[in-house]
């Protein structure tokens, strides 16, 4: 008899722990939580749903490729701090050398009043460092100046650029 009681002392127990697991990953912790448990890049994000008049300027500060958001990115890891030299967006690795950001276009722009970039969701104070998908390219070759949709000045495209993409650390 004492067998049957712990048997079903071990069920009750398994079951109030399924229990409790289910019902605390079901749960969404406040907007507050999850923006203090943001990572310190993350400066904002963008709400389109309440504000459907919201659009990303135009304007060209900035190199950028195009952007199709349904087409595969590639997953290798890129970075480094976001930096402004002489009026040029900059992204400075941590060995020094200094390279120029190209990022989606449609998605992406930089707001020189606030200091912040925003790609896609996200946005970057200038400074700060920032990692993405992407791919470092010779800014020298033709073929990569071929595909910027936007360009800023020519003296802001430094020998070696960086080609972001939308999937941040």
């Amino acid at each position: 008899m004492n067998i049957v009681y712990k048997d079903s002392y071990k069920l009750k127990t398994c079951f109030i722990v399924f229990l409790g697991i289910l019902i605390s990953g079901c749960m969404t912790p406040p907007i507050n939580t999850i923006n203090k448990t943001a990572s310190e890049n993350k400066v904002l994000k963008i709400e389109t749903n309440d504000t459907p008049s919201i659009s990303i300027p135009t304007y060209a500060d900035i190199f950028t490729y195009p952007f199709d958001p349904e087409e595969p990115q590639l997953d290798m890891g890129v970075g480094g701090r976001l930096v402004v030299i002489e009026g040029c967006l900059l992204i400075e690795s941590s060995d020094g050398v200094f390279s120029t950001p190209i990022l989606p276009e449609g998605v992406s722009y930089w707001d020189k009043d606030k200091g912040i970039v925003y790609i896609y969701d996200r946005g970057f104070l200038i400074g700060n460092i920032i990692r993405s998908n992407g791919v470092a390219l010779d800014s020298q070759f033709q073929k990569v100046q071929d595909i910027f949709i936007s360009k800023a000045k020519p003296s802001c495209l430094k020998r070696s650029s960086i080609l972001f993409g939308t999937k941040f650390d």
